[in-house]
């Protein structure tokens, strides 16, 4: 299929004044901030415990197979 310049122009326009994926870009954009932050408070908050669980979960996993 060809598209002349014009039609490809026209084209364009009409995309870039479409405001119907506005909504999803903007919820995208929050939800990957929200992640983001999580990433970064998560481990600060949960690290000790969680690494306290780990360790016994690993002592216990190399107590039964004698590794």
């Amino acid at each position: 299929m060809y598209c002349n310049f014009a039609h490809r122009l026209k084209l364009f326009r009409r995309l870039a004044a479409d405001e119907g994926g506005q909504d999803f870009v903007e919820y995208a954009l929050l939800v990957s901030f929200i992640l983001v932050l999580a990433y970064g408070v998560f481990p600060v908050i949960v690290g000790g415990p969680m690494r306290t669980i780990w360790e016994r979960v690993s002592n216990v996993i190399t107590t039964l197979t004698g590794a």
